[in-house]
C-alpha cells in the first residue's frame, strides 16, 4: 500500500527482446484515509444525544445501527430512542478525496422505569394518609407542609387540613428518573 509521503512521479522503461525500449511515467498522488473519532453515548429513553464525528472539510457522512436507523448528518440526534435502539451506531466518511474510513460507537439506552403511585386518598380528618410507589430503585417523596420521605411507601398520622394537597414521587432505576405527582 501507498502511503501518502509516497506521492511523485513514477516512471518505467520496458526492453523488448529485439533491444527495442519503451518509456511511460505516471504522477501518483495518495490522499490520507480520514481519520475518525467517534463518542458512544449512555442515555434513558426520555433524553436526547447527538452522535458526533469530528468535522472533515467536504466529506460526507453515513451513519447506519440499530433498528433499520441510518442518517447522512455528521451530528444525528437520537430524539428519544426507545431501549431497542442500543448497540454498535457506525459511521462511515468519505472524504473529497474519495478515501473513506469507518468507526463504530456503542450507545445503551435505558428504558424508563414503570413507576406507578397511590394514595388512600380522599380521607377524613385525624385519619392516616398511606402513599405507595413501586418501579424505581430508590424513591423521594415530597409534598405539602414540608413533606418528604425516602420510604417507598410512607405514611402521615393523623393528618390535618396542612397535609392536603399534591404529593410528588422521584423514582429512579439506574441512571433514568421519573417524576409523578398525586
Amino acid at each position: 500500500p501507498l502511503s501518502p509521503n509516497q506521492c511523485g512521479l513514477y516512471s518505467a522503461t520496458l526492453t523488448g527482446a529485439n533491444a527495442c525500449t519503451a518509456a511511460a511515467s505516471v504522477s501518483v498522488t495518495v490522499h490520507p484515509t480520514p481519520t475518525l473519532s467517534v463518542l458512544g453515548a449512555t442515555l434513558c429513553s426520555n433524553q436526547s444525544a447527538s452522535l458526533s464525528a469530528y468535522s472533515l472539510p467536504g466529506a460526507s457522512y453515513y451513519w447506519s445501527g440499530p433498528g433499520s436507523f441510518t442518517s447522512s448528518a455528521q451530528f444525528p440526534l437520537l430524539s428519544s430512542p426507545p431501549a431497542s435502539l442500543s448497540g454498535a451506531y457506525q459511521l462511515t466518511v468519505t472524504s473529497a478525496q474519495n478515501c473513506s474510513n469507518t468507526a463504530s460507537a456503542n450507545v445503551t439506552i435505558t428504558a424508563l422505569p414503570n413507576v406507578s403511585i397511590t394514595a388512600n386518598s380522599p380521607l377524613c380528618f385525624g385519619s392516616t394518609l398511606y402513599l405507595s410507589g413501586t418501579g424505581g430503585i430508590t424513591y423521594n417523596w415530597a409534598g405539602p407542609n414540608g413533606f418528604s420521605s425516602a420510604a417507598q411507601n410512607p405514611s402521615i398520622a393523623a393528618v390535618g387540613f396542612s397535609q392536603a394537597g399534591n404529593y410528588s414521587l422521584t423514582a429512579t432505576t439506574g441512571p433514568c428518573v421519573v417524576v409523578l405527582t398525586k
